[in-house]
């Protein structure tokens, strides 16, 4: 935890962040740290709109789960983004005449490390199911 904070510190993001000791939860023993990324409520001038705070991404670290799905056990961390909440603030800041209709079912995306190639296939095999896919 001491280098999480000096990290906030580092970044200039400590006054920014609250700490909820609710968000632990008891039938999860073997977590570790737990996090959600809330927005505070926003008004945006250009669109004359207010949005409400939200949660655009929560995880946490857990310290035994890789048991349940491997035979060994190794600490994993996650994070999951709430898409379509940071597309509601993206889409509030854009006047509507600047946005362009696009189809798409969903987009494939790789965080870390050089993995197109395993983007390209994975692509591939929606696009021949007819899932209307964007790489990113």
């Amino acid at each position: 935890m001491k280098n999480f904070f000096d990290c906030l510190e580092i970044l200039g993001v400590m006054p920014k962040v609250a700490f909820d000791l609710s968000l632990t939860r008891p039938d999860f023993l073997d977590m570790g740290l737990v996090y959600e990324v809330v927005t505070l409520p926003l008004s945006i001038k250009s669109a004359g709109t207010t949005i409400d705070s939200m949660q655009i991404a929560s995880g946490g670290s857990y310290y035994q789960w890789s048991g349940y799905l491997y035979k060994t056990t190794f600490p994993i961390t996650g994070i999951e983004f709430e898409l379509e909440d940071i597309f509601k603030i993206i889409q509030a800041r854009v006047p509507t005449d600047q946005v362009r209709e696009t189809e798409v079912d969903a987009y494939v995306m790789a965080i870390g490390g050089d993995f197109l190639m395993e983007r390209m296939r994975v692509c591939r095999r929606l696009w021949d199911a007819g899932i209307k896919v964007q790489p990113l």
